[in-house]
């Protein structure tokens, strides 16, 4: 998601916002986005932390995907 989506998305925004400064951090942790200083997250799933505000910003639908030969192999 971050590298596919979010790199491509930071770029056209700067582009068009040249005088934003962006500092964009990728990962897999859960961060703690105040007590680390965030302004903006992005994230997939629930929101679980009440003391947030969130906007659905797409679907993302989970795609189980192997080859056939995994699958002769593993079933």
């Amino acid at each position: 998601l971050g590298r596919g989506l979010i790199a491509a998305w930071a770029q056209a925004f700067l582009a068009q916002h040249g005088e934003v400064k962006l500092e964009l951090s990728v990962t897999d942790r859960h961060a703690d986005l105040i007590r680390e200083g965030y302004d903006v997250a992005v994230r997939m799933g629930a929101l679980t932390d009440t003391g947030l505000i969130a906007r659905k910003i797409a679907n993302l639908p989970i795609v189980l995907a192997a080859s056939p030969a995994y699958v002769e192999r593993r079933g």
